[in-house]
């Protein structure tokens, strides 16, 4: 050391400096390690004795500061760098013993006299570290301070023996107290350092850290409460991140008292595990509303935009609903359990629907006031379709009359200006036009009564003929065909044949080819032609099936040919081409079949039916002959008027 005290005054170098300020520390470090060894100390007093050759570095700088001499500012700079150097390795050392005990806390019966020592030299370089930002403030210095607090704190816990998670307090109690004490320096100082703003957060998520470092505990949540309230303290400043941290802030808020709750339901017994789910939706529909209704001082103080306030609280209603459905598969306790679920459901229903009206909710995020107010009325009617039973116990009844209840709801909801009251109007008529629907639907497990069938067919009717939607009324001929296909079977007309299917069918294919807006249009005149032929078809070709089948086959034959004589009168006088010519061809199939059977039961017909045909032909022959240019011309004028049938 000393010879290079000598030498750096001819080769002034920063090598020189550096080796000499190193050969120094090794010199006295060694005689205090001699000295350890002749008093019989044990050697981890040197660990005070690094904190002691920090701060006398420290002291040699501040004495070597504002001299002219170059030598002496090369001696100041090495000093510098060797204080730091010893700095960072003591605190790395101590970090590595606080991170040992923590992680050992329980497994160790008491501290060390390693970790006294080591926590006296972190006492001392703090000191150090205090005294030097008191002469002259810096971010690295800051940093350093903040690193040996929390190993201190660290050290003193262990010392004590207390479980990490009063650790994590501690360092939560930090964070708190530095944000605010940051908070109070730059309302006073316009000057800003980095440190303010990451020092806080650093000891908070330390401390969150170690709280939920063991098992879900008591106050698990209190911990990401207080981490939650640091984030939303640095989101007031003014920061390139401050909107990230107030919107961290708030999720971590929320989590917290999702962990107050979960924690006190993992320690209760009894119930349903929906009940349970039904808590938590119960929470998340509670913030949810306070997100909303703070919206306006949250904002203001702390400084965290609309946007991201609307967007939280719609994620809390999401998570809200669906808690709820995930309650309602689960199971619920009944009764009360049951009725806290209807109300929990009513108001997620209820945020829905506040949030669709654009009064109350002038802007909103993502979805638009009609997908709200949709969303609002489905989980009305998933709770009434679940809780149906609670409100109405007796079944027979709720089943009977569910219908008319609908369609008397339905009346009113589709009457009301819910324009002019801030709703979108659509959504209100759809829910009104399905709802009598839905009705039936939800009880289709049981028998559902005649009447309550015929009261929501006569509805859809209705309102196809008010609203001019002539499609609505083809589910009042669905409802009316399965109320009639109930019948036949219980008369047991199916099995007798299939001609009442078939003419059910039939007629509601004609109706839909009658009044269907899309056939309306004359281009689809041909397609509209053989929709009908088809559901005539259907017809005849099954009355044709019963009359060959079914005996006595003279009277299903006799059907059979009425039923096309009605189809020919009906193609004449409403000047349908299919009836007319389904109901002709089927008729002459009929007429022939009963000829021939006639015929082969007694062959004398043959010869009587043989001469009728003759003097037929003969006398149609003969007319054609003698009138040839008026049937020429009748025929003409038929077919000319068969193509402007329909």
């Amino acid at each position: 050391t000393f010879v290079m005290l000598f030498s750096s005054r001819i080769w002034r170098s920063q090598w020189a400096a550096l080796f000499t300020i190193g050969s120094g520390i090794a010199w006295v470090t060694s005689l205090v390690w001699y000295g350890l060894l002749r008093l019989n100390i044990g050697e981890a007093y040197l660990l005070i004795h690094w904190a002691v050759e920090i701060w006398a570095l420290w002291l040699l700088v501040r004495q070597l500061a504002g001299k002219s001499d170059d030598l002496l500012a090369l001696y100041q700079r090495a000093a510098q760098a060797w204080g730091g150097l010893l700095m960072v390795g003591l605190l790395l050392f101590g970090t590595l013993i606080a991170g040992f005990n923590l992680w050992a806390f329980g497994s160790v019966s008491a501290a060390t006299i390693g970790d006294r020592y080591t926590l006296s030299a972190i006492i001392l370089l703090i000191a150090a570290l205090a005294e030097s930002i008191r002469y002259r403030p810096a971010e690295w210095r800051y940093w350093s301070l903040a690193w040996a607090t929390a190993i201190g704190i660290a050290l003193s816990f262990r010392l004590w023996d207390w479980p990490s998670t009063r650790v994590g307090i501690a360092f939560l109690a930090l964070g708190l107290i530095t944000q605010i004490a940051g908070d109070i320096w730059m309302t006073r100082w316009v000057s800003d350092r980095l440190s303010w703003h990451g020092i806080p957060l650093a000891y908070a998520g330390l401390g969150a850290i170690l709280g939920h470092s063991s098992m879900l505990q008591a106050n698990s949540g209190l911990y990401t409460l207080i981490f939650g309230l640091v984030l939303l303290g640095l989101g007031r400043r003014n920061l390139p991140l401050h909107a990230s941290l107030s919107y961290l802030g708030l999720a971590a808020f929320s989590w917290g008292a999702y962990e107050l709750l979960i924690y006190r339901l993992l320690q209760a017994s009894g119930g349903q595990p929906g009940d349970g789910f039904t808590l938590l939706a119960g929470l998340a529909l509670a913030l949810a509303g306070l997100q909303t209704l703070l919206s306006p001082w949250l904002r203001r103080y702390f400084c965290v935009p609309a946007f991201g306030l609307r967007s939280l609280s719609q994620i809390h209603w999401f998570l809200g609903s669906g808690l709820a459905v995930s309650a309602a598969l689960l199971g619920l306790s009944q009764p009360a359990g049951m009725t806290l679920w209807t109300a929990t459901a009513l108001g997620l229903a209820a945020y829905a629907l506040v949030t669709g009206n654009h009064r109350w909710t002038p802007q909103i995020v993502g979805l638009a006031h009609r997908d709200w107010t949709r969303l609002g009325l489905l989980e009305i009617l998933l709770c009434a379709a679940y809780s149906r039973f609670i409100w109405f116990p007796d079944r027979t009844f709720l089943i009977a009359w569910g219908g008319l209840f609908a369609c008397g709801i339905s009346l009113v909801i589709y009457q009301l200006p819910w324009q002019r009251w801030g709703w979108p109007q659509q959504p209100w008529r759809s829910l009104a036009l399905w709802l009598p629907l839905t009705a039936l639907i939800v009880a289709l497990n049981f028998r559902i009564p005649t009447q309550s069938l015929l009261i929501v067919g006569a509805f859809y009717a209705g309102i196809a003929k008010q609203c001019g939607r002539v499609r609505l009324s083809y589910l009042s001929i669905g409802l009316l065909d399965w109320v009639l296909l109930r019948d036949f079977y219980a008369q047991r007309w199916l099995t007798a044949g299939a001609l009442p299917l078939s003419l059910m069918i039939g007629f509601s294919v004609l109706y839909v080819a009658q009044v269907d807006p899309y056939l309306d249009d004359a281009s689809k005149k041909q397609q509209r032609h053989w929709l009908r032929s088809l559901a005539t078809a259907l017809v005849c070709l099954s009355a044709l099936y019963q009359a060959e089948t079914y005996r006595p086959m003279l009277l299903y034959a006799g059907i059979t040919l009425a039923l096309c004589t009605g189809l020919i009168f009906a193609g004449l006088a409403l000047k349908v081409r299919a009836f007319l010519y389904v109901g002709t061809s089927a008729f002459i199939l009929q007429i022939i079949r009963v000829l021939w059977l006639l015929v082969n039961a007694n062959s004398l017909l043959l010869w009587a039916v043989g001469i009728v045909l003759g003097l037929a032909f003969i006398w149609v022959a003969a007319t054609f002959e003698s009138r040839r240019s008026q049937v020429t011309q009748r025929l003409e004028a038929w077919t000319s008027a068969l193509t402007t049938w329909d």
